[in-house]
């Protein structure tokens, strides 16, 4: 899908995406400063690692909403990503 888009946007090609092997879903960011606010982190994601898999199942479709990206000056953009929606 991006190889066939990414060409129609300017400034935008292909090979600037990864691998559908590498893609990854980002739940959650988080600022750890200590090895204790990394333990609490573990801890939590721990705790809610098996309500994660049933909020995701293996057949759930992702629904693409649009590309957008992460800096407030778009000739200093570092990462691209795709707004998604889960069907």
């Amino acid at each position: 899908l991006i190889h066939k888009y990414a060409d129609k946007v300017p400034g935008v090609e292909a090979s600037v995406f990864q691998h559908a092997a590498q893609v990854h879903l980002t739940i959650l960011m988080l600022r750890l400063y200590s090895p204790d606010d990394l333990a609490k982190a573990q801890d939590l994601l721990r705790g809610v690692q098996e309500w994660l898999t049933t909020v995701f199942q293996p057949e759930d479709r992702l629904h693409l909403k649009g590309l957008n990206y992460m800096n407030d000056d778009p000739s200093e953009v570092h990462v691209l990503y795709l707004q998604v929606g889960k069907n």
